[in-house]
């Protein structure tokens, strides 16, 4: 008898080990009788005689028999519906399950007390009574009790607190999984704190750190923010922003900075119009000072434009430039002068042609006032290359010539006439 039990016991713990990793739950030591409609000897275990009521829809429960019980061999009955269960250790029954297990329910787990509810299931589903949990604000915690039990039907337990886990074949039990939290908005850590630099804060009703992200991005004074988690949840809005340091009360973010603004065109001001003298004005959907710009650098007619920065933007053409005044409404700019022609050069005189630089001998032209003494004194003296003669009124009342070693670059400038010693 002593070997009996202690086989039974092993029965017992491996059916147990097996319970708690699949949906099954295996009845050691317990009888169903009644409800037998089919009859499987040399059925070699309990596993077995379950996986034969799971596979036969008309099959609600099971008991398989020990050998030496009923005859040498085991036998498993198949079931329906399910009987009442009684002990007896000539047996391990079980009852087959609908359906699959919901999220964290534990098999051959009771959670005793705590009960605030409890009604029959029309079948054996421990999904039905986790979502009657899931759907009552009252519950925590659940059991799931098969049928035979509590009565001839599946009976749910709803409990107000999360009772500790006990083993018991009788039953599934779970706890009610949190909602997961609220995304967390762009940029934003959890578990941070941003302290200091507090200039305003409210209550969160909604305890949601998308509403103080939310608050911080629609308030231009907003470098930062901290959602204290609460309850109450409170939002902190800061200027400058601090540094973030590890704090669970707390998830805080900063403000992205703006992008910076396109580079000016050339010659552009900011903050700056140019007012009047519109001939023309269009909708520039890109907001660009530099599209402006280049409708202004395009058109021969242009001599300013302004853009008025919007949104809408519009830019205006404008003939004559008018002067610059001060205006954040806009970005504005005239158009460059095109680049004088180059002087002309060669010959004996370069009229209003200067030389700046390489001078050697310089004097002023005492009598007769024309470039031809000029050219005269350079042809004279070998050293020279090149000469300007400056006329009067530039240097003083009377002119001037200046002789040079070397052919400096020619200027354009009506002071003077220049040349190249030939």
């Amino acid at each position: 008898m002593r070997l009996f039990h202690r086989l039974l016991l092993g029965l017992f713990i491996a059916l147990a080990a097996s319970a708690t990793a699949s949906a099954e739950i295996y009845e050691v030591g317990k009888d169903r009788p009644g409800g037998d409609y089919n009859a499987l000897s040399g059925t070699p275990g309990p596993v077995q005689c379950a996986a034969a009521c799971a596979g036969d829809p008309a099959c609600k429960a099971w008991t398989w028999v020990n050998p030496g019980i009923q005859g040498p061999d085991p036998v498993c009955y198949l079931k329906s519906p399910a009987p009442a269960v009684k002990s007896n250790f000539c047996c391990t029954s079980g009852v087959k399950l609908v359906g699959p297990l919901p999220p964290g329910a534990a098999p051959g787990r009771d959670r005793p007390g705590s009960d605030y509810s409890s009604f029959n299931l029309p079948n054996a589903n421990p999904g039905a009574c986790a979502n009657a949990c899931n759907g009552d604000l009252n519950c925590k915690a659940w059991t799931y009790v098969n049928p035979g039990i509590k009565g001839p039907q599946a009976r749910c337990f709803l409990k107000d607190a999360i009772p500790a886990e006990v083993a018991a074949d009788c039953c599934v039990s779970g706890a009610k999984l949190p909602p997961p939290p609220p995304p967390l908005p762009p940029g934003a850590q959890n578990n941070r704190d941003r302290f200091g630099s507090d200039y305003a804060s409210f209550l969160v009703p909604s305890g949601k750190a998308m509403d103080c992200y939310n608050a911080c991005q629609g308030d231009s004074n907003c470098r930062a923010w901290s959602l204290l988690k609460g309850p109450p949840a409170r939002c902190f809005l800061k200027n400058p922003a601090p540094p973030p340091t590890v704090n669970s009360c707390c998830i805080s973010g900063a403000k992205a900075l703006p992008p910076p603004p396109p580079p000016l065109p050339p010659g552009a001001q900011d903050n700056r119009d140019r007012f009047g003298s519109d001939y023309a004005s269009f909708l520039v959907p890109s907001g660009k000072a530099m599209d402006c710009f280049n409708a202004c650098q395009g058109d021969a007619n242009c001599k300013a434009w302004s853009l008025l920065k919007g949104p809408p933007a519009r830019c205006f053409l404008k003939n004559p430039a008018p002067p610059p005044t001060v205006n954040n409404c806009c970005i504005s700019g005239a158009k460059a002068a095109p680049p004088p022609p180059p002087p002309e050069t060669g010959g004996p005189f370069e009229i209003n042609v200067a030389r700046p630089g390489g001078d050697y001998i310089d004097f002023a032209s005492g009598g007769a006032n024309t470039a031809l003494l000029c050219l005269g004194a350079c042809q004279t003296q070998p050293a020279c290359k090149a000469w300007t003669y400056v006329k009067p009124g530039f240097e003083g009342p009377q002119s001037h010539c200046y002789l040079k070693t070397i052919v400096p670059p020619a200027e354009i400038s009506n002071c003077c006439v220049s040349g190249v010693k030939q």
